[in-house]
Parts: structure tokens; C-alpha cells; sequence
């Protein structure tokens, strides 16, 4: 079975093809992305990519982690940004390795945690929330 693009999705160009294989996190597109659009008006808005770890465990606490990265991503003179990807695909030598890297180069980052006497009070879901 093909599947069909919608008509209202916008082209990728060569360019941005070519950019989004250098890295499986960090989509570049030539349509303006959503965090663009809540720009307008708000030229300092800052926008911080959040994620959880635990939500899927059946004790232990909740972890969140987020990240401000700076508005140019230079591959070229950041070659260690090429191994960036999903951190549970990542060998855990290589997640030390790039940590303290990206805790550097970051505009911000920041760690939540809710405990497991948090998730009891409140749920998993509210208690991932409370982590980010």
C-alpha cells in the first residue's frame, strides 16, 4: 500500500535533506517549524526540548531532562553533535562521553525527578509532568 502526502504538507528541499542526515534529532526543514511561528513578536523566546525516562517502569522515580540548544547548530565546527541521537540507543560510555558536552554547549539544561511517593500521590502522568 503507498501512502499519500497531503497536499498542505510543505517540500523538503535538497538542502535541508541533505542537513537532516547528519543528524536523526535535529530536523531542520524549510517550512517554518512550530517554535518559529511562537516567535513572532517574541524575538528572545526561548523554546527547550523536554523528554522523560520511567514513565514506562513499574517502581523507581520519574526523570526528565531539558535542554535549550542555540539557535545555529554547526555540525562543522561541533563534530561531536553528528553522535547525538536517542540516548536509550546509545551505549552508556558514549551518553558519559557526550553529557558533560552537551551541559557545556547548551544554552540551558536542566534535570527533574518526581519520587515514587509522587507518582502514588498524584499519577504517572501528572508525576512526569511535575519532573519536566
Amino acid at each position: 500500500m503507498t501512502k499519500k502526502v497531503s497536499s498542505g504538507k510543505a517540500a523538503r528541499s535538497k538542502a535541508t535533506i541533505k542537513k537532516s542526515k547528519l543528524s536523526k534529532t535535529l530536523k531542520i526543514t524549510s517550512s517554518p517549524t512550530l517554535e518559529e511561528e511562537y516567535r513572532v513578536g517574541y524575538p528572545l523566546l526561548l523554546v527547550a526540548g523536554v523528554d522523560e525516562v520511567g514513565r514506562g517502569c513499574i517502581a523507581g522515580p520519574v526523570v526528565a531532562g531539558a535542554v535549550i540548544l542555540p539557535a545555529v547548530v554547526d555540525y562543522e565546527s561541533e563534530p561531536w553533535l553528528a553522535e547525538v541521537t536517542d540516548s536509550k540507543e546509545l551505549v552508556a560510555t558514549t551518553r558519559e562521553r557526550l553529557a558533560p558536552k552537551i551541559w557545556a554547549w547548551a544554552l540551558s539544561a536542566a534535570t527533574g525527578l518526581a519520587t515514587v511517593e509522587e507518582i502514588d500521590e498524584i499519577n504517572i502522568f501528572h508525576a512526569s509532568h511535575l519532573a519536566m
